[in-house]
């Protein structure tokens, strides 16, 4: 302290006086005059007028100036903003009110009442609250035995003591207290799934529940017994919010699907391969409503414990996995004995390093990829964003890799004329890194549509990109499935492993070609739809005043700006090639009915084909119904196109073609205005069937009235 600042502090608070002998009290005082600060007045305090002190020292604040006190933060300078206010002031109290609350927790309640509290339990919202972010214990300090215990003795006593209950009311009771116990155990268990996968505490909730329902009419609800007051005291919930009250029956629906999660988890713990595994982890998510924080947040834990994959296999072992599946079926380069080459100079000591270092840079990318899926559809979509370039990244490093490997297992060149004049090599690591950023690439486009981020008449251009993107992985899948025929053939007499390696690759190699051309042939079909509606002024363009077709596109392929391979298609080129501007009407309603027939004929092929080859494994079910649910959307747009190829536009044009006359591609547009009442679109904001395949509907007037 400054020399002096004592003495004058002191000389200052000398002249403060508070009288000890009365109270202090507010003495009334007549109304001010207009526009004049009142003035308190306590006795025995002097008070001060600083209102045109502070309004002059605040006129010398420029623009953008702050004035900042160390003592008051910015949650509290936010906080007074709303003083007083009781949609904002968690501290506002009403007259009469208290700040806690005066129930008594102590109170005698009846049977009927405790079912009620009871059941009121499960009839909140779920909240997203982190403990460590609030300082805030939620019974941490009390072991779960403990509570096990106290359930077994209540239990026990209302066996011995019904005293005048009903029968009913004693078994309302037990149930809710044995379910209470075994969802207690279920949760308590967590990632000792993984050690001995038994779910039968879920089994038991999950029998349970149906008990429950049952008996929830004997229940009295306790309104008082709840309370918002609580929130008050947290710095989370500002402003205050009131308790959501959810349904008896949508709380008992939610519950039993978190129970029927919990025992699906145990799914994964049937490990059948890396792809068999991430297939699961999509399956799990996209179940409808999607599976609860916990069960996902759990489902994450599950996946790598204490640096082990399910608790059980390396890391290494998890990535070789899939890259045997994919690129390197039976191949030396993933050798066990290579790792216990101790001698630098061999060039399997080499090898061993170098696909060490791939494994180090790739496992966690890897990882990251079933970890991301467990989040929500939103932020699966937002880390796939970032993570492609990860990916791009890895790809470049892996090239490089690759060419080391290549110098050390003395790979030879392919020579193919048919293919290229010039010889190529395999680039095995840097080929699985493409192909899984290619995935990527397609899933957040994909998921735009499922998150209805694109307008209606974006959508005929998304579905071409996408295309696009599918026919690069096309020809990366057939360039992978070349160089392994290339490699079997140059094996002589192989082994009875080496031949199964390389059936299950072509095995895979195969499904993933037909998958990747069913949502090819798809995909093409829907641009080409999309186009002919746009042509034909049925598809309604909102104003936009501020916005333009190029900005637009470049705000939908702002993951892709970066990314090397493949190259972003230039707006100029993408605008022509989704409008198909040059593509006469009757061609193009062909290419598309063309399109969606072998859509068709590809989801029939992918039925019959085995759980095995789509590494599905562990979700046959689902994957199946995934199929059935395309097919269905195929149908759907398929009565699309034929309501389309109805429409007297569409007709002329189909006549002057066949008569050899001239039909330009915007003929159509030219044509009268129709009478907008007899065509109508409707255009989902997601797909009706699958959630990737968005189908307008085309009804036609006309066709309808003619029918009938």
């Amino acid at each position: 302290m400054p020399p002096g600042m004592a003495d004058k502090l002191g000389d200052d608070i000398s002249k403060v006086h508070i009288s000890e002998t009365q109270e202090s009290s507010y003495i009334p005082r007549p109304l001010p005059a207009e526009n004049e600060a009142p003035i308190l007045r306590v006795q025995g305090v002097d008070f001060r007028d600083i209102t045109k002190e502070f309004s002059a020292a605040s006129d010398e604040l420029g623009t953008g100036q702050l004035v900042k006190d160390d003592f008051f933060t910015l949650f509290e300078s936010v906080a007074a903003l709303e003083i007083m206010d009781p949609k904002m002031d968690s501290g506002y109290q009403a007259p009469g009110e208290t700040l806690e609350d005066d129930y008594d927790v102590l109170r005698h309640l009846s049977a009927e009442e405790v079912v009620g509290i009871i059941d009121q339990l499960l009839s909140h919202e779920e909240e997203d609250f982190v403990t460590q972010s609030y300082n805030r214990d939620l019974l941490s300090r009390i072991l779960s035995t403990r509570i096990l215990a106290e359930l077994d003795e209540a239990l026990n006593w209302l066996t011995q003591n019904p005293m005048h209950l009903t029968s009913t009311l004693v078994s309302a009771l037990q149930v809710r207290l044995v379910f209470r116990k075994a969802f207690l155990v279920a949760l308590s268990r967590d990632v000792q799934l993984a050690g001995d996968g038994d779910v039968s505490a879920w089994q038991e909730c999950i029998m349970l529940i149906p008990k429950i329902t049952d008996t929830e009419k004997h229940g009295r609800p306790v309104p008082e017994s709840f309370s918002s007051k609580i929130q008050r005291k947290l710095a989370s919930t500002v402003p205050p919010r009131p308790i959501v009250q959810v349904s008896f029956e949508k709380a008992t629906a939610h519950l039993r699907r978190t129970c029927v999660n919990g025992k699906d988890l145990a799914l994964v713990l049937d490990y059948k391969g890396s792809g068999d595994l991430l297939n699961l982890f999509w399956t799990l998510q996209s179940r409808k409503p999607q599976p609860s924080m916990y069960i996902r947040s759990l489902l994450q834990s599950l996946l790598c414990i204490d640096m082990k994959i399910l608790g059980r296999f390396s890391i290494r072992q998890f990535l070789i996995d899939d890259m045997a599946d994919l690129v390197l079926p039976a191949s030396p380069l993933h050798n066990q004995g290579y790792s216990e080459v101790e001698v630098p100079t061999d060039p399997r000591y080499q090898i061993s390093k170098r696909l060490d270092a791939f494994v180090s840079r790739a496992g966690q990318p890897y990882i990251d990829l079933f970890r991301a899926v467990c989040q929500n559809r939103s932020r699966i979509r937002r880390i796939f964003c970032h993570t492609i370039h990860d990916w791009d990244s890895l790809q470049l490093d892996a090239e490089d890799l690759d060419v080391e490997l290549r110098e050390l297992t003395g790979e030879k060149p392919i020579f193919d004329t048919v293919i290229g004049p010039e010889p190529f090599y395999t680039f095995p690591l840097s080929s699985w890194a493409y192909y899984h950023k290619l995935c990527q690439m397609e899933w957040i486009i994909q998921l735009g549509f499922e998150l209805a981020i694109y307008q209606a008449d974006e959508l005929g251009g998304m579905y071409w990109y996408l295309n696009h993107l599918i026919q690069t992985r096309i020809a990366h899948l057939e360039r992978i499935r070349y160089i392994l025929l290339h490699e079997r053939r140059a094996i002589q007499a192989p082994s009875r492993d080496i031949q199964d390696s390389f059936a299950k690759t072509f095995s895979i190699l195969n499904f993933s070609l037909l998958e990747a051309q069913t949502t090819r042939c798809f995909a093409e079909a829907l641009s080409c739809l999309y186009a002919l509606l746009a042509r034909l002024s049925l598809m309604p363009i909102p104003s936009r005043p501020y916005s333009t077709d190029a900005l637009r596109y470049d705000l939908r392929m702002k993951p892709f700006f970066t990314i090397g391979l493949p190259p972003l298609v230039p707006f100029a080129e993408f605008k022509e090639h989704s409008s198909h501007r040059n593509t006469p009407t009757p061609v193009l309603l062909q290419k598309a009915q063309d399109a969606i027939t072998q859509a068709r004929h590809n989801f029939e092929a992918l039925h019959k084909k085995d759980a095995v080859s789509a590494r599905a494994t562990l979700c046959k079910s689902e994957w199946k119904q995934r199929l059935t649910d395309g097919m269905r959307a195929c149908i759907s747009a398929s009565i699309a196109l034929a309501a389309i190829s109805k429409l007297p536009e569409v007709k002329s044009s189909n006549r002057a073609g066949r008569s050899g006359g001239s039909t330009p591609a915007h003929a159509a547009a030219a044509s009268p205005a129709r009478d907008t009442s007899e065509v109508k679109v409707a255009v989902p904001e997601s797909g009706e069937y699958h959630d990737w395949w968005i189908v307008p509907t085309v009804f036609n007037n006309n066709i309808m009235r003619k029918s009938t």
